[in-house]
């Protein structure tokens, strides 16, 4: 995430682009404490975070093809 944001020349000041605002929820997700969540929470979470790499290495396989 973070290289192709460095790729497309983006920074933090680029708060509306969707991979700022994906990397600052993976930042606020380093702050969450994990054992204060339920297991429904976890599976809920884990599914996100699959879903958005998929989504994030299928930009970065569209972004060096163009």
């Amino acid at each position: 995430m973070v290289n192709l944001a460095i790729q497309q020349d983006l920074t933090p000041a680029d708060e509306n682009h969707f991979l700022i605002k994906l990397i600052e929820q993976f930042e606020e997700m380093l702050n969450l404490d994990l054992f204060k969540q339920s297991m429904a929470e976890l599976d809920d979470l884990m599914a996100y975070w699959e879903n958005m790499k998929k989504y994030a290495e299928n930009l970065e396989t569209s972004s060096s093809v163009a």
